[in-house]
């Protein structure tokens, strides 16, 4: 139970008494500063190791990837295919492979396990670049940019079946998005779906 005292009561009904515990002295202001500066650093570094405790999760970078590369419709042998994917900072890698006697090349699946989902800072944004170059010419094969962090079924399919003819113009194609109707999907490609 609290019981106020003459003393306490003159405490509070004094409101030079309450601006005088309010001010610092030099000394106090130099204690002061120097606590901040151990203490901030001290925080980042227990910020950095609770990185530890964060859970990963799978992020679906990309489907697996299967094609075929022609020009005027004869296939074409040996065709350095290049596949960049890009997931904010966490992952950015190239890969490569070559066009068969078929002109046929593919890629695997590529997914990676990271903390950022969890985050509430996290803005997905997933970039996946199949081209060739020819003649000192770039062709995408494909080209999109996607926020979702799991495979899209229409875009998987599409990727199964990358027919491409170096003499088409590049186009952005549309088709629909099963997962999500009101977003559906956009890429930048020279092959064609029949």
């Amino acid at each position: 139970m609290f019981v106020p005292t003459l003393r306490r009561a003159a405490l509070f009904k004094c409101p030079a008494h309450l601006g005088l515990s309010l001010r610092l002295s030099r000394t106090g202001v130099y204690t002061l500063l120097v606590v901040v500066l151990l203490f901030v650093p001290s925080m980042e570094a227990t910020a950095g190791m609770l990185d530890f405790f964060k859970k990963k999760q799978d992020v679906h970078l990309s489907p697996e990837v299967r094609g075929s590369v022609k020009l005027d419709g004869e296939p074409v042998v040996g065709l350095v295919v290049l596949r960049r994917l890009h997931y904010i900072d966490v992952y950015q890698k190239t890969q490569k492979t070559k066009t068969d006697e078929q002109g046929r090349f593919s890629f695997p699946e590529k997914s990676v396990r990271a903390t950022e989902p969890g985050s509430i800072f996290h803005e997905p944004s997933i970039a996946n670049d199949i081209h060739v170059l020819y003649d000192d010419n770039k062709h995408r094969l494909w080209y999109d940019v996607t926020s979702s962090l799991e495979p899209a079924k229409n875009k998987s399919e599409k990727l199964l079946q990358l027919n491409c003819d170096l003499s088409d113009s590049q186009e952005i194609i549309g088709f629909d998005n099963l997962e999500d109707p009101r977003w559906p999907h956009a890429v930048q490609s020279i092959c064609r779906w029949e």
